[in-house]
């Protein structure tokens, strides 16, 4: 039933993403069309825009049918020629220079919208010298550098640049357009109408090959990603730069524009120049395919085309766009790809696109796909995603976002076709986390269940393997492993006891209580019962543990420390002085949930685990505070153990080694670790029969420091010398009390 409501409660969000998506979609389109708008989906679209780019972009080592370069009024030529605005001079003779070489068409990314000076007209208005008057108008025209650069349009074909006002401002000479509907068509056209244009002298205009806009329109966040090829002007299209420099170099008079009518309403659907027609969106605009970073194209400085520091036909067939990459110039825009990119290679890469093709395009049908795949991929999540797991469906969510990304990036590569990423990236994301949501909601419910019903007597840990598990009564079966069990006692409880209260008893074992089972806990392990002052743990159960060992031991060594701690606590108190002992022993054991139809546990069984409960019992015996069994300090190298005997417990045949933990190795000092060795070296001699050397050893250790490990070696060594043992005598010290 819970699995019905869920699907059904998917299902209807799923339909609401799909209209609400739908709409966005409808809506998103139109607003694009605005260069101005600024929407969460666009800028949500911006950031996958870029990062596709930037992961997508390749080396590209093909040689160009068509030669592309950029004339670089740089850092390097400003110093050597002077600051700017240069001399129209000395710009005409950089159009010669490169004419000299060979270019075919330069473009010029800067705007001559005023007069430069001439000296000799400046004279003659000003200074009416008449003895001179008739010299200075000889030399007038030659000292005009508008009409000296000018005259330079002679040698090659000169695109020059203008650029649209917002303001409603017209300055110069209207340059030449490339469509003529009038105002009254143009206003049923998509395309964007501009109020005003700064352009070029009348001189240089009528002298040039043609013009083209050097304006580009970023979108709401800055960035220059797509690029109008024409804008409109009282009801005239006007080609961008790169547009007019193509029709120049393929000696065209104007480009092949392509529109659609729909519902009235005027759509430019391509331009092309050559046959790569480019895919606009309905305004006229392409996006801009960059070749990559800054200098994608080849880059000479002006001040070297100026003093013929190039080599000869460097630039032969050779369409040559004039910018400046210095940062006081101004003319640097943000890319998917840079901050600060030179305006000039923006349109150098679109008049590559325009010529060899791969400028990216969104077609008309893009939005109507988006909604097919809205409705496909969200349905299909919604009807897989409520079968699975949280992390199953978490793994489908990255999947299938991962498949569309694939998909994306794959059109993108292969056929530039700009697929949207954000409407589908949303949906598959807010998908899974809401069929995610959903799950953990109700598994928190049947968390809680679970916890009600068993939490009394079944540990946390085992509680979450029940809600882990499709069958929740597989979670009760029994199961042999090996794992590591604690018993964990006060020592002298009985007259401790007596002394007290019952209420100061429970104090006192609250107090104690808390500290040490909050210690297991902290290192994974499972309370099995409380019996009276005594403590029993394991590790490697409910949950697999591959390092029982090791947490078993450290729950070990923090209890006794924290017993340590709680003496001083106590003292203040009021309370008794405490002592543990700890029996730690691994095996396989039997684990699982046991008892009767009126009362269960879940707890461990077997041989390991009685030795372990034996173990703690001799820990008084041997005076330490805690006995490690012989397969619990398997792997665990890093600590130091004391060998305390090789023993026999009552009921058993089989002997086992036992040790006394003393820490790691790495935090004990020179002195206990040469003690330590001193003592193995007499355990040794001990189990040898070497009994005098044995028992120097042994009496050295006692006066350094009294232990009670080394009385009872001392003792069996003034017994066992005066007899005669068994050939197959092996050390073995049996216990015959439990």
């Amino acid at each position: 039933m819970k699995k019905i409501i869920k699907n059904y409660f998917t299902l209807s969000l799923t339909s609401i993403f799909g209209f609400v998506f739908t709409f966005s979609i409808f809506f998103w389109d139109y607003q694009r069309i605005n260069p101005i708008s600024d929407t969460s989906l666009n800028r949500i679209e911006y950031f996958f825009y870029d990062l596709r780019y930037r992961l997508t972009l390749k080396k590209n080592e093909e040689i160009s049918p068509n030669k592309i370069v950029i004339l670089d009024i740089d850092e390097k030529s400003l110093q050597a020629e002077g600051r700017w605005p240069w001399s129209r001079v000395k710009i005409g003779k950089l159009v010669e220079k490169l004419a000299e070489d060979g270019a075919v068409v330069v473009a010029f990314d800067i705007v001559f919208s005023e007069a430069e000076r001439n000296p000799a007209r400046e004279i003659l208005q000003n200074y009416p010298i008449y003895d001179i008057q008739e010299q200075l108008r000889k030399i007038e025209d030659i000292a005009d550098a508008d009409k000296v650069f000018a005259r330079s349009f002679s040698k090659t074909d000169v695109i020059l640049g203008y650029f649209f006002d917002f303001e409603g401002t017209q300055v110069g000479a209207l340059p030449p357009n490339v469509f003529d509907a009038g105002e009254d068509v143009m206003n049923n056209y998509y395309i964007q109408s501009m109020p005003g244009i700064i352009s070029n002298l009348k001189v240089l205009q009528d002298s040039a090959r043609g013009a083209g806009s050097v304006t580009t329109i970023p979108d709401a966040d800055g960035v220059i990603r797509r690029s109008p090829l024409v804008l409109s002007y009282k009801g005239k299209l006007y080609p961008s730069l790169s547009l007019a420099a193509g029709m120049a170099y393929n000696l065209l008079e104007a480009p092949q524009i392509n529109t659609s009518d729909v519902t009235g309403l005027t759509s430019i659907t391509s331009i092309g120049i050559s046959e790569n027609p480019a895919i606009t969106d309905a305004t006229g605009k392409v996006l801009v395919p960059y070749l990559g970073k800054q200098k994608s194209f080849p880059y000479i400085s002006a001040t070297d085309v100026l003093n013929d520091n190039i080599e000869e036909g460097e630039l032969t067939g050779a369409i040559i766009f004039v910018g400046t990459s210095a940062i006081g110039l101004k003319d640097l825009r943000t890319t998917p790809l840079e901050t600060s990119y030179p305006g000039v290679e923006v349109h150098a890469n679109i008049l590559k696109g325009l010529l060899e093709g791969g400028i990216p395009y969104q077609p008309d049908w893009e939005g109507a796909l988006i909604t097919v795949l809205i409705f496909i991929v969200g349905f299909a999540l919604a009807g897989f995603l409520p079968q699975m797991g949280s992390i199953s469906m978490v793994s489908t969510g990255v999947a299938t976002l991962a498949i569309y990304m694939a998909f994306n990036y794959s059109l993108w590569s292969f056929s530039h076709f700009d697929l949207s990423q954000a409407p589908l990236v949303i949906l598959i994301s807010g998908i899974t986390v809401i069929n995610i949501a959903v799950g953990f909601f109700q598994e928190s419910l049947r968390r809680r269940n679970l916890k009600d019903m068993f939490g009394q007597y079944v540990p946390p840990a085992h509680i979450d393997r029940m809600v882990s598990s499709e069958n929740e009564e597989d979670a009760f079966s029994s199961d042999t492993r090996e794992m590591t069990v604690l018993f964990s006692d006060i020592r002298s409880f009985t007259s401790i006891s007596e002394g007290l209260s019952a209420e100061e008893l429970k104090l006192m074992l609250n107090e104690y209580f808390t500290p040490i089972t909050k210690i297991i806990f902290e290192t994974e392990g499972t309370i099995d019962k409380y019996v009276g002052d005594m403590v029993m743990a394991f590790w490697g159960a409910p949950l697999e543990d591959p390092d029982h060992r090791l947490h078993a031991l450290e729950a070990s060594l923090a209890m006794l420390e924290k017993t340590r701690e709680l003496k001083q606590e106590f003292k203040s108190k009021g309370l008794p002085e405490i002592n543990i002992g700890i029996g730690l022993n691994s095996g396989l054991m039997n684990v699982g949930d046991m008892g009767s139809q009126y009362r269960r546990a879940y707890t461990v069984l077997g041989d390991a685990v009685n030795l372990s409960s034996r173990l703690e019992s001799l820990t008084k015996f041997y005076g330490v505070s805690c006995l490690v069994g012989e397969e619990t300090i398997k792997g665990l190298d890093q600590y130091a153990f004391r060998e305390i005997d090789r023993i026999q417990v009552k009921g058993k045949e089989a002997s086992v080694n036992v040790y006394e933990p003393i820490g790691k190795r790495d935090a004990l000092s020179q002195e206990q670790l040469n003690e330590l060795d001193e003592y193995h070296k007499a355990l040794d001699y001990y189990r040898n029969q070497q009994w005098q050397e044995a028992l120097e050893i042994f009496k050295k250790l006692n006066t350094q420091s009294e232990q009670t490990i080394y009385k009872i070696y001392l003792e069996r060594i003034e017994e066992y010398r005066s007899q005669e043992l068994p050939k197959d005598w092996n050390a073995v010290y049996k216990h015959i009390n439990k």
